[in-house]
Protein backbone atom coordinates (compact mmCIF):
# COMPACT_ATOMS: atom_id res chain seq x y z
CA UNK A 1 0.00 0.00 0.00
CA UNK A 2 1.46 3.62 -0.90
CA UNK A 3 -0.13 6.44 1.13
CA UNK A 4 1.23 10.59 1.26
CA UNK A 5 -0.63 10.87 4.57
CA UNK A 6 1.56 11.54 7.46
CA UNK A 7 1.29 11.59 10.87
CA UNK A 8 1.10 7.91 11.80
CA UNK A 9 -1.73 6.44 10.52
CA UNK A 10 -2.50 2.78 12.05
CA UNK A 11 -4.17 -0.33 10.42
CA UNK A 12 -5.00 -3.97 10.29
CA UNK A 13 -5.76 -6.29 7.51
CA UNK A 14 -8.18 -9.42 7.63
CA UNK A 15 -8.68 -12.26 5.26
CA UNK A 16 -11.53 -14.48 5.24
CA UNK A 17 -13.13 -16.41 2.69
CA UNK A 18 -16.18 -14.60 2.82
CA UNK A 19 -17.35 -11.26 3.95
CA UNK A 20 -18.94 -10.57 7.41
CA UNK A 21 -21.20 -8.13 8.84
CA UNK A 22 -19.19 -7.25 11.61
CA UNK A 23 -15.86 -6.84 12.52
CA UNK A 24 -15.30 -10.14 14.86
CA UNK A 25 -16.84 -12.28 12.19
CA UNK A 26 -13.51 -11.83 10.08
CA UNK A 27 -11.52 -13.11 13.08
CA UNK A 28 -8.03 -11.41 14.42
CA UNK A 29 -5.88 -9.48 11.76
CA UNK A 30 -3.78 -11.28 9.99
CA UNK A 31 -1.11 -7.87 9.71
CA UNK A 32 -1.15 -4.22 11.01
CA UNK A 33 0.79 -1.19 11.20
CA UNK A 34 0.96 1.07 13.65
CA UNK A 35 2.36 4.61 13.12
CA UNK A 36 3.12 4.51 9.93
CA UNK A 37 5.34 7.01 7.75
CA UNK A 38 4.16 8.39 4.21
CA UNK A 39 5.39 6.36 1.26
CA UNK A 40 5.12 2.53 0.69
CA UNK A 41 3.65 0.43 3.47
CA UNK A 42 4.00 -3.43 3.39
CA UNK A 43 1.71 -5.70 5.53
CA UNK A 44 3.51 -9.60 5.70
CA UNK A 45 0.31 -11.81 5.25
CA UNK A 46 2.46 -15.13 6.04
CA UNK A 47 0.57 -18.29 5.06
CA UNK A 48 -3.15 -16.63 5.26
CA UNK A 49 -5.61 -17.42 2.50
CA UNK A 50 -8.92 -16.09 1.56
CA UNK A 51 -10.54 -14.85 -1.28
CA UNK A 52 -11.20 -11.28 0.67
CA UNK A 53 -9.19 -9.04 1.99
CA UNK A 54 -10.29 -6.25 4.46
CA UNK A 55 -7.88 -3.15 5.18
CA UNK A 56 -9.28 -1.68 8.70
CA UNK A 57 -8.00 1.35 9.27
CA UNK A 58 -7.83 2.49 13.17
CA UNK A 59 -6.25 5.60 13.18
CA UNK A 60 -6.02 8.16 11.34
CA UNK A 61 -2.37 10.55 10.12
CA UNK A 62 -2.13 13.75 9.82
CA UNK A 63 -3.44 15.71 6.40
CA UNK A 64 -1.32 16.92 3.54
CA UNK A 65 -1.62 20.09 1.79
CA UNK A 66 -3.80 21.43 -0.09
CA UNK A 67 -6.47 19.36 2.36
CA UNK A 68 -7.91 21.31 5.40
CA UNK A 69 -9.10 18.83 7.41
CA UNK A 70 -6.87 17.55 10.17
CA UNK A 71 -7.04 14.18 10.40
CA UNK A 72 -7.06 11.77 7.51
CA UNK A 73 -5.62 8.53 5.52
CA UNK A 74 -5.02 8.49 1.54
CA UNK A 75 -4.20 5.89 -0.06
CA UNK A 76 -2.89 6.33 -3.58
CA UNK A 77 -2.36 2.49 -4.44
CA UNK A 78 -2.96 -0.66 -2.96
CA UNK A 79 -2.01 -3.94 -4.03
CA UNK A 80 -2.41 -7.71 -3.28
CA UNK A 81 -0.33 -10.22 -4.38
Amino acid sequence: MTSPTTGGWTADVYISDATHATLDGWGAPVASAHDAAAGPTRFELGAATGHYVLLFVTSLGQSVAPCQRPWQLQISEIAVT
